[in-house]
């Protein structure tokens, strides 16, 4: 339990970590002139209706932020909109366990040095744009353990870079190019499926990595054929610009039959010397990334932590300004289970309305809930209010969780529960006041 929610913390340490905490309101984006950030890619970042359609199937960009948060979403049925964990609603109280989502960069420490962006945006399909990297800047040498890319080694170097960038290697995901004004722009990465790895280095021994040229088109300082001139963006070959991996990863409670299933390693773990069959009764805490489609990948799918029964988050939100920073009445902190207050913070890009949103998130809490693998007691422990001192706050705590007894029914039918908190500072939010 203590491994499960210090994995947690670091993914939440990450969240914004060279990335955006919000992409429809980031002013530090490449855009045209009189639009507003995050409208100039308009095949990448802007969602075309109020909530977006993802007709060019870019979920993931057009929804990138730092934080996402979905109450009683873990296991989610079609539309996310309630969980298939059916022993949640049978506890006393009844559980609603969530769903988060985490961009950042979650796989390096590193922002890779360009030097070489063509003048064309390329479909993937034809190869895609290719991003060339410094072979000998301090990022490379320290990425490659100080080795140089030779005939005999790309192959094994590229499959660094190929990790980096893209976890999952058959699918896209995302990266964030700046520019020599400090400006970003947000790229989809090129599937292994159109022709060659997503990240390597080719056979002239230059690391590179390949984006999506058409529904993730660079952004060019000047006008040049069909390029727009933009704020900020790519000029000349981009010699000195940089790159770097970002990836949204999905938290939730699972379980085998819901909409996101447990991989087939982990299935029935803890039972596989018992039994050979499943056990229904049996949730577990799973991590996975997400594509530049907002698509879970299940080839990703780790299981973290067993016998997880309940997860749930807070966060406390910042409306203050960058002249004024938030004093305390400025400062909105959430309790759990705040379903309105949280989500006010932590919803989806598009919806954001100033001035909260997910870039304003200055500490997330996080509250995780597991059970012992056998029950082993006959009643469970109510916790009343009039338990508590007159005045005091009241909030439950799961001290037993209800199993379904087995076939030889005893009366000993509740597992023990056990309840960790933690409280994370988002300081790659500091300063967002966008």
């Amino acid at each position: 339990m203590r491994t499960a929610m210090e994995r947690l913390r670091v993914d939440l340490q990450h969240a914004g970590y060279m990335s955006t905490g919000n992409i429809l309101l980031d002013p530090a984006l490449a855009h045209i002139p009189g639009s507003l950030a995050g409208s100039a890619n308009v095949a990448g970042y802007a969602p075309t209706s109020a909530a977006p359609t993802c007709g060019l199937g870019m979920c993931g960009l057009q929804n990138l932020a730092a934080l996402y948060w979905l109450d009683n979403g873990s296991n989610g049925a079609a539309g996310g909109v309630a969980n298939n964990l059916t022993l949640s609603a049978s506890q006393s109280p009844a559980l609603t366990p969530d769903l988060i989502q985490i961009a950042g960069n979650m796989t390096t420490t590193e922002q890779f040095d360009v030097q070489l962006i063509p003048q064309t945006n390329t479909a993937c399909a034809a190869g895609g744009t290719k991003i060339s990297l410094s072979p000998n800047a301090p990022a490379i040498v320290r990425t490659f353990g100080g080795t140089v890319p030779t005939a005999g080694n790309a192959a094994s170097l590229g499959l660094i870079l190929q990790n980096l960038f893209a976890p999952d290697q058959s699918s896209s995901f995302l990266l964030r190019l700046v520019d020599k004004t400090a400006h970003t722009q947000y790229l989809a990465t090129c599937p292994v499926a159109s022709g060659q790895p997503s990240a390597g280095v080719d056979s002239g021994l230059q690391p590179y990595v390949l984006v999506d040229g058409v529904n993730t088109p660079i952004l060019f300082a000047k006008a040049t054929g069909t390029n727009v001139s933009t704020i900020g963006g790519v000029s000349g070959f981009c010699a000195g610009c940089t790159v770097n991996p970002v990836q949204i990863v999905q938290w939730e409670i699972t379980t085998n039959g819901g909409a996101d299933n447990e991989p087939s390693a982990y299935n029935n773990l803890g039972y596989l010397s018992l039994t050979k069959t499943a056990d229904t009764a049996k949730y577990d805490l799973m991590r996975s990334y997400l594509s530049s489609t907002g698509t879970l990948l299940p080839a990703t799918s780790e299981i973290v932590g067993e016998y997880a029964v309940d997860l749930a988050f807070a966060f406390t939100g910042d409306s203050g300004t960058s002249l004024a920073p938030a004093v305390t009445s400025a400062t909105s902190a959430c309790a759990f289970d705040d379903t309105a207050c949280n989500k006010a913070w932590a919803q989806q890009a598009y919806a954001v309305v100033a001035p909260q949103g997910p870039q304003r998130i200055r500490t997330a809490r996080a509250r995780l809930t597991t059970r012992t693998a056998q029950a082993d007691r006959s009643v469970s422990v109510p916790l009343a209010p009039a338990e508590y001192p007159a005045g005091s706050p009241f909030q439950t705590f799961l001290y037993r969780y209800n199993v379904p007894s087995p076939a030889q029914a005893t009366p000993l039918k509740w597992a023990r529960a056990r309840t960790i908190t933690a409280e994370v500072a988002l300081s790659n939010q500091a300063r967002n006041f966008y």
